[in-house]
């Protein structure tokens, strides 16, 4: 599942197939629109061409609104019309806000009003299939707390600057230094957090041996310690530190003579590492019940589906998964039996994948290979021809965004015990975040793993779900990431790779005790192991995955899901 070598033809042409199909993942589509509101103030939300034309099929816009810590948020929407469809499937308005989340709208509604429980709310407005527009009014009320001590200010030549958790912090960019001055900023979080520092780029020109660090030079005072820096101590070496309490202070002096760049940032944590989804205690499992078919949970789902072969011994730790463990597995081939992307069963005639992994390559060149946990497998082993392939809307260069395929075979894939459907989520679970998740794919290791380990035998590992909010952070906020379209996951041993692309990301359903597809692997760093991944989130493509396979020749075909 991570970076793995190869040395033969094949491997080769293997990788080569596998870069190809994942190079150039970023985020978009979705238009984010920011709104600062101040106390007692209030602005208007309308769609593109209000009131005389709806936007095109296909517009997404997010209105995120906050307001000063102490005050509330009121939507009050007077004109909303959306083609109206069951379930407002092909289109809709929802208000989101902290500890709550509205119905969809859909159809005519003139008198929308939302209250949010905070100083937070976001109003999204998507057109899948359908037409519509929409005119709101968002105002913020009540009186706002004010701590002097968590409020930005300026006072002389001291910055201060409060770091608001999940929240991203303008970065200290001077490049170069201003010369001949002295400047302070002080951050402070919210008590219970500390401060944590990251600088990519921190370095002063050498001039003189002796009197370097009085030409110019950056303090960083954690609290319990102060560093300095007067040459070049960034470049190659991040420097990285988390302040002792909840402030951190940095000053810079600089003379005439001072040459240099400072580029650093901040981020609230709470553990001794700058980045937060380093800091989360990991548990080992016993998951040797987690989806036995033996075991059913408190719910009951639509169809079989999600259960696991577990082995009689725990595998844990990222290994080889066990024979046929995971029934909905499927690898992708192309010409030359040559694996470069995975897939999950999700009906008898029906498997989802990832759109960057499809779209380069004509249907009758790809494969769905089922029934097998060594690829060179033949025993059980189901092969079958991609008759028709469905992409959302994906545009290469956007994997992140609509980065989801659906592959109808030419032939029944036949369900047994070692391969059968996994369950689909009707809507996002709840506490996903912070949950573990199930990774599984035929990818590349690591060059010491493959020393050991086989590469044709499918491998899993253990991430974590983390919010979008901080996963955005991580990848220093040049993702358009938005809850509902993605999840992130991330651990420092394991992570998705090449030839993963596509391959399931399961939730184990506490409630039913079956694995769930949540997400679909679509952007990493790389295989680094430095940052969290991106994944498509099942739950937001739920109506476009039934349309889908309604539309296909097997509009029989049904999905597995929790019976609430």
């Amino acid at each position: 599942m991570l970076c793995r070598t190869g040395t033969n033809l094949a491997r080769v042409i293997w990788l080569l197939i596998s870069l190809l199909v994942v190079v150039d993942n970023c985020l978009g589509f979705r238009e984010q629109r920011d709104i600062q509101l101040s106390a007692g103030g209030e602005d208007k939300l309308e769609t593109p061409g209000y009131p005389d034309k709806s936007p095109d099929p296909g517009t997404s816009i997010l209105w995120s609104i906050t307001s000063p810590p102490g005050t509330v948020i009121t939507v009050d929407c007077d004109d909303v019309r959306i083609s109206e469809t069951e379930g407002c499937k092909k289109g809709y308005l929802i208000v989101s806000y902290s500890g709550g989340k509205s119905s969809l709208h859909c159809g005519a509604v003139n008198e929308l009003r939302i209250t949010s429980s905070d100083n937070h709310m976001t109003v999204l407005f998507e057109l899948i299939w359908a037409a519509g527009m929409a005119s709101c009014k968002v105002k913020a009320s009540g009186e706002p707390s004010v701590d002097p001590n968590l409020q930005d200010s300026i006072s002389g030549n001291i910055k201060k600057i409060f770091v608001r958790p999940s929240l991203p912090t303008p970065a200290m960019d001077l490049r170069p230094v201003p010369v001949d001055e002295k400047r302070i900023w002080e951050f402070v979080s919210e008590p219970g957090y500390k401060v944590g520092i990251e600088c990519p780029n921190l370095w002063f020109s050498k001039v003189s041996a002796i009197r370097q660090c009085e030409i110019g030079n950056l303090t960083i005072d954690l609290g319990s310690e102060k560093k300095v820096f007067c040459e070049r101590e960034g470049g190659d070496k991040i420097v990285t530190f988390v302040s002792e309490s909840n402030k951190l202070i940095v000053t810079l002096e600089t003379t005439r003579a001072a040459v240099g760049f400072v580029v650093c940032r901040v981020m609230a944590t709470k553990g001794p590492h700058y980045q937060p989804w380093r800091n989360e205690v990991w548990l080992d499992e016993d998951s040797s019940e987690y989806g036995d078919i033996q075991k059913a949970g408190l719910k009951s789902t639509t169809c079989n589906c999600g259960w696991a072969n577990k082995p009689k011994g725990r595998i844990l730790n990222g290994v080889d998964a066990a024979p046929n463990e995971y029934p909905w597995m499927a690898s992708l081939w192309l010409p030359g039996d040559l694996h470069f992307c995975g897939g999950s069963i999700v009906t008898e005639y029906h498997v989802i994948t990832a759109a960057h992994c499809t779209e380069r390559f004509p249907t009758k060149d790809v494969r769905v290979v089922v029934g097998v946990n060594h690829l060179r497998t033949v025993e059980g082993r189901q092969i079958l021809q991609a008759k028709k392939i469905i992409n959302h809307g994906y545009v290469k260069g956007y994997a992140t965004n609509k980065d989801i395929s659906i592959i109808m075979v030419d032939e029944k894939i036949i369900f047994n015990q070692k391969v059968g459907p996994v369950c689909l989520p009707a809507y996002e679970p709840i506490n996903l975040y912070g949950s573990y998740l199930t990774i599984m794919g035929w990818g590349l290791m690591t060059p010491e793993e493959a020393e050991w380990r086989q590469k044709d035998i499918l491998k899993k590992a253990k991430m974590r779900a983390i919010s979008m909010s901080v996963c955005n952070m991580a990848h220093n906020n040049r993702y358009d990431t938005k809850p509902e379209t993605q999840i992130c996951a991330w651990s420092e041993k394991s992570d998705v790779c090449y030839g993963d692309s596509g391959g399931p990301v399961v939730w184990l359903d506490p409630e039913t005790n079956r694995y769930t597809l949540v997400g679909i692997p679509t952007a990493c760093d790389g295989c680094k192991l430095e940052s969290p991944s991106v994944h498509t989130a099942l739950h937001y493509y739920y109506p476009w995955v039934l349309d889908i396979i309604k539309s296909t020749s097997h509009p029989e075909a049904r999905v597995c899901t929790k019976i609430d």
